[in-house]
This record gives structure tokens, sequence and C-alpha cells, in this order.
């Protein structure tokens, strides 16, 4: 999946959810978290793999309500039992690589087998291996703010 947006202030919680398969973003069946789909509430995150958006931290990537993600020990992190998204499983990226605030970035999720690559602007910077794949729908979402997106190009091999 190839995608642009622009980038935005860091005080801004502009994101994208985004859930993860053979190079296409996609989720599980229901967008719903877990937990709040059992109560007929959809409330929180549903259980994806996100590539984010977020100013200052484009290309981190984050497991919700336990799905499965690895990466490099001195990047991956975990925190559990969260109320809104379970248990969390992440990668911080390797490097910064977006323009600067009202410019257009240049978004690039591929995942082949189990190993998902995260480019901004033509940059890698980030590599997760042994990611859950789950068919579902694609979403790309905003939490806090507007965003806007352009040049959506999905790509399957």
């Amino acid at each position: 999946m190839v995608l642009e947006w622009p980038a935005t202030r860091e005080d801004n919680m502009n994101g994208m959810r985004t859930w993860i398969l053979a190079g296409v973003a996609v989720a599980t069946a229901s967008v719903a978290a877990p937990a709040a789909e059992a109560k007929g509430e959809p409330k929180g995150l549903p259980r994806c793999i996100e590539a984010q958006l977020k100013s200052g931290d484009a290309g981190a990537v984050y497991g919700f309500h336990g799905m499965r993600i690895a990466g490099a020990a001195d990047r991956y992190f975990e925190k559990l039992g969260t109320p809104h998204a379970g248990d969390i499983r992440g990668v911080k990226k390797m490097e910064a690589a977006e323009n600067p605030p009202g410019e257009w970035n240049t978004y690039e999720i591929d995942l082949d087998g189990g190993t998902l690559i995260v480019r901004v602007n033509g940059r890698k910077v980030n590599e997760a291996t042994g990611c859950e794949t789950l068919p579902g729908p694609i979403a790309l979402q905003s939490e806090g703010g507007e965003i806007h997106f352009r040049k959506v190009v999905l790509d399957s091999k």
C-alpha cells in the first residue's frame, strides 16, 4: 500500500490505523475492540496492526489486543492490559523521515510473509517480523484532528 499525507504539527494527534496483509492494509472482520464488541459497544481500538502516522512517530508499528508482532530487541516494546487496546506490542521506528509541517509525505507499507516494511519518503524507517496476518477491511484513521490522504494505491503481490 502506498499513500500520501501532509505533515502536521507535533501536538496534533493525527494518525492512521491500518491493518496489514501481503502488502495491503487489512483488518479483522470487525473494527470494534474485542471487549467492547462482546458487549455490543464499539469502543476503543480494534484488534489490528497499526502503521502509525502521528506527527513525530510516523513509521512506528503497533499490534493491539494481542496481535503478534516482533522486531529488533532495542526497538521492541510491550504494554500489557491497557483499557482500550488490551495487550500492545510494538516496534519503534528506526529514524525520523517526515517532511516539515505543511509538506506532503509518502508512506509505503509492505508485508511479505510475516515481515512488515514501512518506508516514509522513500526511506526505510521500520521492519517488524512475525506479524500476524488476518483478512479484513482497510481502515485509514485519524484521532484528535483532521487528516487528508491522496494517491492511495493498493498493490497485491
